[in-house]
């Protein structure tokens, strides 16, 4: 983490410094249109493309101011340089954490009004969700440099020259890794936005009333659970799942009532382990 933070701090200078070298040129260049007249003074300042023109008619006096801005933004340019190495530098947590800090900031800049307060599950699935993509994100990026950095390699290696294909076959290897890495992490991205789904559809049918009085316990492995729901789906009947496995206060009223088997179905206070159309038709009927 040392050299990073090293790298941050002279690129923090070098940028400051370039901005007042850049404002100090944009000064010397709008004082010399002054003296050139007070037209073009206020031309410079506030018509469109007048600066260029001062420029390409009236060199002399405006290069010096000229030069200097050009020479403050390509300083601040370099800094910016200065501030990617560093984030190429950083362990790859550390850069989890800063792409992560970057999209919450980009989010909270946006003026929209406080969302509705969330569960503690699904606040928690929102999280898992955010830095499976930050690191997901972090993994595509090493990634495709690698791949570029083989690529380039490729073309100018020596295959007589033992070590240098020795080398290069270890980063090849290095990279098979992180794509390797990559494939689960983006697994893992699929496994918990499923789950951030379910949940929100659980919050989505109590908010809006819809489970009618019926209740699915499930999970998602259970064959009978599926078929349970798509029975009420066909049938444009409204339910209520809640998935024992990912939520906790849908597990414990599965165990308050005594649930010993999935889906546990519950219509209108009667209760039935496993799934029996004839069943529900019944009790619908009742």
């Amino acid at each position: 983490m040392l050299l990073p933070g090293i790298i941050i701090l002279l690129s923090a200078l070098l940028y400051f410094a370039g901005l007042i070298t850049a404002l100090v040129g944009a000064v010397k260049t709008i004082i010399a249109a002054f003296r050139q007249s007070v037209f073009w003074g206020l031309a410079y300042l506030f018509i469109p493309l007048a600066a260029l023109l001062f420029w390409i008619r009236h060199w002399s006096e405006a290069r010096e101011g000229v030069i200097l801005r050009f020479k403050g933004l390509g300083l601040a340019l370099i800094a910016c340089l200065g501030f990617y190495c560093a984030y190429l530098a950083a362990p790859e947590n550390v850069q989890a954490s800063f792409i992560k800090g970057f999209h919450h900031g980009f989010d909270a800049s946006r003026n929209q009004p406080e969302p509705a307060p969330v569960s503690q599950p699904l606040q928690i699935a929102h999280e898992d969700v955010k830095n499976a993509q930050a690191e997901t994100v972090v993994l595509e990026t090493k990634a495709n440099q690698t791949y570029l950095q083989l690529t380039e390699k490729r073309k100018t290696l020596d295959t007589k020259n033992a070590v240098a294909v020795h080398a290069f076959n270890e980063e090849a290897a290095n990279y098979a890794k992180i794509k390797t890495r990559l494939a689960e992490q983006q697994k893992e991205l699929a496994r918990v936005k499923k789950q951030e789904q379910l949940l929100e559809d659980q919050a989505a049918a109590i908010a809006n009333n819809k489970d009618s009085g019926i209740v699915i316990y499930s999970t998602n492995w259970c064959p009978s659970c599926k078929a349970a729901k798509e029975y009420f789906s066909r049938r444009n009947i409204p339910y209520r799942e809640i998935d024992v496995e990912h939520s906790p206060e849908g597990a414990a009223e599965f165990q308050r009532l005594g649930g010993n088997g999935v889906p546990l179905i519950v219509i209108k206070g009667d209760k039935m382990t496993g799934f029996s159309p004839a069943w529900v038709e019944q009790h619908l009927a009742n």
